[in-house]
């Protein structure tokens, strides 16, 4: 059946992972929540003179979206009164995090490769998708509470600020890019230069895809065993070898 539904078996598998990975599970939101604001102080916490930025749960009952909470304050004793003394930020961990995690994990294991390709695509997959989320929070923190602790676009080329802001639309704002990443980091991390070809066969129905492709050394193999293996009747004596592709980590 795969080898004739290829594209159908890939969706219906990414279908099924995806949708186990979305799904409100009990306490899933809490613990990636809890572990969003952890990574998020490992890589931007800041306690110094001049300001800092610290990450919480969200105090407010019953907000079950915006559930992270970044505070960043001045600790400058005398600023310009233009100047904000804090800012408080409210994110949602799961559409920023979870969302583009989940949709890059279930289109890696939904693909049609060795489970040893997968894992390798998974680890790394992880560590860019992860690369990824900090870069959209920095984004976010940055344009945000660029004034707070002295900083401000005013010594930055005209402009500035209008790029800022259209990252922070990108990145934060609108869930495209949440989307988008994720599959320009499956098709880095899982994919291999030769892939290519037999990808577009299969996906295009010629049957020569994904599950039922040879490598060129296989099919001059294959001729040879036919031309060695031709019977009286005019019928090849020979089984087709596994496909390399789909077998080989």
């Amino acid at each position: 059946m795969w080898r004739r539904k290829p594209l159908v078996r890939f969706l219906g598998g990414f279908a099924l992972w995806y949708g186990l990975f979305i799904l409100p599970w009990s306490g899933l939101a809490v613990a990636y929540g809890r572990y969003f604001r952890c990574l998020a102080r490992q890589a931007f916490a800041e306690d110094g003179d001049r300001r800092s930025v610290t990450f919480e749960a969200s105090p407010i009952e019953g907000t079950h979206s915006l559930d992270t909470r970044i505070v960043v304050a001045n600790r400058e004793p005398a600023v310009p009164a233009a100047l904000h003394q804090a800012k408080i930020l409210d994110l949602d961990s799961r559409a920023i995090g979870w969302v583009p995690t989940a949709f890059l994990l279930a289109l890696i294991l939904a693909t049609p490769i060795p489970w040893r390709r997968r894992c390798v695509a998974v680890f790394w997959g992880g560590l860019a998708i992860h690369l990824f989320v900090l870069l959209a929070l920095a984004m976010y923190i940055f344009n945000e509470t660029g004034q707070v602790g002295g900083l401000s676009f005013d010594a930055w080329p005209a402009g500035a600020k209008v790029i800022a802001d259209g990252l922070e639309e990108t990145l934060i704002t609108q869930m495209g890019a949440g989307f988008v990443a994720p599959v320009a980091i499956w098709i880095a991390v899982t994919f291999r230069s030769n892939d290519v070809k037999f990808l577009v066969d299969a996906f295009s129905g010629s049957g020569h895809g994904i599950g039922n492709h040879a490598s060129s050394e296989s099919d001059r193999l294959a001729l040879h065993r036919i031309s060695r293996g031709m019977g009286s009747g005019g019928q090849a004596a020979f089984r087709p070898a596994t496909p390399r592709w789909f077998s080989e980590p």
